[in-house]
């Protein structure tokens, strides 16, 4: 393709336009695709030839009479270089990769719809902690976007965020549920549940590592935290994250004893153990979200008791 004529074209690419193979030459690129399509595609080719490297770009488009309808495009645009006396060009290829995406975004749902039941589950169980994994798996996505993490380790930390009560299932409910004050013993217990969580998730596939993420959240980033003694960023990322996002979340949270801590104090407590349990730039970013990206204003709400919800220890 040069410029925005067909040079050649194969029959998929003539079957979609309705013509035969031999009319594809020299047809315009609007002609073929239609003009909105042709403007995103010559702007790809333009960018491929700029950069002298093959530029690829994945294109969704929605069915305008049926949301539940669309279609996933994977375009490829591949820079040619002038030979046997014709001009410089862009070689397209594309793919129809919508019953990939179709199967990808089912499995998705499929494990999302499973992590929500589990969460129920331990909500259930452990009324005290109601709420308190899906808050801070919210406050973990948030941090995790706001360093800049791929797209598989930001939900990487949701899922983790969401799970890491389910070890809970096997600390004695009247633990769970105690009003009196526990012992040294059972708190260690009911902590190291999240060790439990990792060991009960091992072996499944999450498409990213939600295990390993919440057998290092006990980490401390200066080598003194459990189980594995590793520092620094030695601790996988998103367990970083998801140790920030607990702590923060237990702290502005209410209980039967104390108001939701302010936002102030609770940063206050999380910038006083970085370089000893917390990494500075994860706490960093915490407070940039809470300061500039709405944060305080969306989660305002986790310092107010919830009727609904019985609030009798730490999670």
């Amino acid at each position: 393709m040069r410029g925005s004529i067909y040079r050649f074209g194969n029959k998929k690419v003539a079957d979609r336009a309705g013509i035969e193979p031999d009319e594809v030459r020299g047809k315009t690129l609007a002609a073929m695709v239609g003009p909105v399509q042709a403007k995103l595609i010559e702007k790809l080719n333009r960018e491929a030839l700029a950069e002298g490297e093959p530029v690829t770009e994945v294109h969704r488009q929605e069915d305008e009479t049926d949301a539940d309808k669309f279609q996933v495009i994977q375009s490829e645009h591949i820079p040619l270089g002038e030979t046997l006396g014709m001009p410089a060009g862009v070689l397209l290829v594309s793919e129809d990769i919508t019953e990939a995406v179709m199967e990808r975004e089912k499995r998705e749902k499929t494990m999302r719809e499973l992590v929500n039941a589990l969460v129920t589950v331990v909500d259930r169980r452990d009324p005290y902690s109601a709420h308190h994994s899906t808050r801070t798996a919210e406050v973990a996505r948030a941090i995790a976007a706001e360093i800049g993490l791929d797209d598989i380790l930001v939900e990487t930390t949701d899922i983790a965020a969401s799970l890491m009560n389910l070890g809970k299932i096997l600390v004695p409910e009247e633990l769970l549920t105690a009003e009196r004050k526990l012992t040294k013993e059972e708190r260690m217990l009911i902590r190291n549940s999240t060790l439990t969580s990792a060991d009960l998730l091992e072996g499944i596939d999450f498409g990213g590592p939600v295990a390993q993420t919440l057998g290092q959240m006990l980490d401390f980033v200066d080598g003194s935290g459990v189980p594995n003694g590793i520092s620094g960023d030695d601790i996988i990322k998103t367990a970083q994250i998801c140790a920030v996002a607990n702590t923060f979340v237990g702290l502005i949270s209410p209980r039967s004893y104390r108001d939701g801590m302010d936002f102030t104090k609770a940063v206050d407590i999380l910038q006083g153990d970085v370089d000893h349990q917390f990494s500075r730039g994860v706490v960093a970013a915490l407070v940039s979200h809470i300061e500039n990206k709405g944060g305080r204003e969306a989660w305002e709400h986790f310092r107010v008791l919830d009727e609904g919800a019985e609030t009798g220890s730490d999670a």
